[in-house]
């Protein structure tokens, strides 16, 4: 089975802005610095260093920088 859990985030004030989007595992991630709809234009994506997955996993898993507005899991 696989699991994936959908996060919607709000930024808490006096914390980091939300900007970038990131997907991560629990082994590893990846940023679209400017999101993952469809559009005209075209996006970089990048291979998070090992620091700087474990300070996006910590932030994002924890809710210590943002606030979770809603939650969902889907497993396959």
């Amino acid at each position: 089975k696989l699991s994936v859990t959908f996060k919607s985030l709000t930024s808490r004030e006096g914390n980091e802005r939300l900007h970038n989007r990131y997907v991560l595992s629990n082994v590893a991630g990846v940023c679209f610095m400017h999101g993952l709809d469809e559009g005209e234009g075209t996006d970089d994506v990048s291979i998070l260093s090992k620091e700087g997955y474990n300070k996006r996993w910590e932030h994002y898993t924890t809710n210590n920088v943002f606030d979770l507005i809603e939650e969902r899991e889907v497993i396959c």
